[in-house]
C-alpha cells in the first residue's frame, strides 16, 4: 500500500497484469456465432469516463469494471459506474497475494467477477490507501446482486476479423500485453504502435472498444482523462496482434439486477 501511495503522489502510474502460469481454456469466440464485421464500429457507451489506477497495479480490475460496464450499456442495460479495487483484490486471492498490490491474471479477475458479481464504484470507491484493505461484507453482498457477467470467450490477438466482429456486435473486450515506458507518458503519437523489443517495462491491461477503416483500434485506458484523448488513444494492428491476450466479456445470459 505505501508502494502504491508514494507512486501516486510522485505520478508514477502503475501497471499489474500478470502473465498467465497455464493458458486458461475458454471457449472460442465462434462459438458465440457473430456476424461479419462492417468497416468501422464502436460501443455505444464510449462516453463513459476512464478509471485512474494511480500507482497501483490494478489494471485488471479497472479493464474489466470498464470493459462490463460499456457492454451493458450498449445494450440499453443500465449500469452505474462499478468499483475496480474489489474484482482486482478477489482476483489477487486467488493467487494469495490479496495483502499485497503485486497485479493479478486477467483470468483471474474475470472469473472473479462472474463468481462475485462487482459492486458499485460508491460502494468501494477507489483510493490507493484501500487497495490492499479486505471489501466489506456490503461489497459482497451488493457486487452479487449486480451479477451479470457470465460468459468468458477468448480471441487469439492475431484474429483481426473476430476482434472486429465482437465489437460490432456490441461487446467490450479487453486486452493484456506488453507496453514500455512512452506508453504511459499523457502525450505522445496519436495512434500507438507496437513496442520495440527490449523497451517493454511490463503488462498493461485495458478495454478495446472500437476499431476503423483506417486499421486502427480505439482503447479506453486506466490513466485517468488527463492520458491521451480524455482517456483514450487509437493503437495500430500491429499492436493489437502483439499483445498476450484478448477476452470477450460475454453478459447474454443474464442481465444485470435493476
Amino acid at each position: 500500500m505505501i508502494r502504491a501511495v508514494v507512486r501516486s503522489v510522485f505520478g508514477i502510474r502503475g501497471l499489474g497484469c500478470l502473465p498467465e502460469m497455464t493458458p486458461p481454456k475458454y471457449p472460442h469466440y465462434e462459438l458465440m456465432g457473430l456476424p461479419a464485421a462492417p468497416p468501422s464500429s464502436g460501443s455505444a457507451a464510449q462516453s463513459i469516463q476512464p478509471k485512474d489506477q494511480e500507482g497501483t497495479e490494478s489494471c485488471t480490475g479497472a479493464a474489466i469494471a470498464q470493459a462490463y460496464r460499456e457492454t451493458m450499456l450498449a445494450q440499453g442495460i443500465p449500469c452505474p459506474e462499478l468499483s475496480s479495487l474489489f474484482p482486482y483484490f478477489v482476483g489477487r486471492a486467488a493467487h494469495g497475494l490479496e495483502n499485497v498490490d503485486a497485479g493479478s491474471t486477467l483470468s483471474a479477475t474475470a472469473e472473479a467477477v462472474i463468481e462475485h458479481g462487482m459492486p458499485t464504484e460508491e460502494t468501494w470507491p477507489f483510493s490507493s490507501l484501500r487497495v490492499n484493505q479486505r471489501p466489506t461484507p456490503r461489497c459482497y453482498t451488493r457486487g452479487y446482486s449486480l451479477r451479470g457477467m457470465r460468459g468468458i470467450h477468448f480471441i487469439p490477438p492475431s484474429d483481426i476479423e473476430g476482434l472486429k466482429s465482437a465489437i460490432a456486435s456490441g461487446f467490450a473486450l479487453v486486452g493484456a500485453g506488453a507496453v514500455d515506458r512512452a506508453f504511459q507518458s499523457d502525450t505522445g503519437p496519436s495512434v500507438l504502435d507496437r513496442p520495440q523489443s527490449g523497451t517493454t517495462i511490463g503488462n498493461h491491461a485495458f478495454v478495446i472498444d472500437s476499431y476503423d477503416s483506417d486499421s486502427t483500434f480505439g482503447i479506453l485506458n486506466s490513466y485517468g482523462i488527463t492520458w491521451r484523448r480524455s482517456g483514450r488513444a487509437s493503437v495500430t494492428e500491429d499492436f493489437v496482434r502483439g499483445l498476450m491476450q484478448v477476452l470477450v466479456i460475454d453478459t447474454r445470459q443474464l442481465p444485470i439486477a435493476s
